[in-house]
């Protein structure tokens, strides 16, 4: 029993020691997964931005996100059907929960906190889809590539917007 909760408690540990880099370097399947939740959240926060935003430029960088994550999202998962990945139905619980608490926002405060969260969520999908341009799947990598510069684009219009609005 011991020796049990002793290898349980060092596998724990390696675990959470490797935390961010093990969620940087994700295998295929882990990657088209995590995109297309992503695609999905993103598409779903774009259609947000432009019943909600103020601002018109903010509007019309909800309808480029929008149209630019459900094109990405539906090229993910033909990679995924095609390497017999599980597509996921919907966005995770974490997105679901920035989306309700976006969507109990307006006006400039919307505008703000989305934006932000654009930026900050760009970056991060950013590193995700760098480590995947260079995955040993060459479907995989070859869909991290073509999207890396429409993320690239979406980051600096946010970060663009975020100055503009003050943030």
């Amino acid at each position: 029993m011991t020796a049990r909760l002793s290898t349980a408690f060092v596998f724990v540990t390696v675990l959470a020691l490797a935390g961010p880099a093990a969620a940087a370097d994700q295998g295929p399947k882990a990657f088209l997964q995590d995109a297309i939740h992503g695609d999905a959240a993103e598409t779903r926060m774009g259609e947000l931005a432009q019943e909600k935003a103020q601002n018109e430029t903010v509007k019309e960088y909800g309808r480029t996100l929008a149209e630019d994550h459900s094109k990405a999202m539906d090229e993910a998962q033909k990679v995924a059907e095609s390497l017999g990945v599980e597509v996921p139905a919907k966005p995770t619980a974490e997105a679901r929960q920035e989306f309700k608490k976006l969507s109990g926002m307006s006006g400039q405060q919307f505008d703000k906190q989305f934006v932000q969260h654009m930026v900050e969520g760009h970056k991060k999908t950013i590193d995700k889809y760098t480590t995947a341009a260079k995955s040993e799947n060459a479907q995989v990598a070859a869909h991290a590539k073509e999207v890396l510069p429409v993320l690239r684009k979406h980051l600096e219009t946010a970060q663009s917007l975020q100055k503009n609005l003050g943030s």
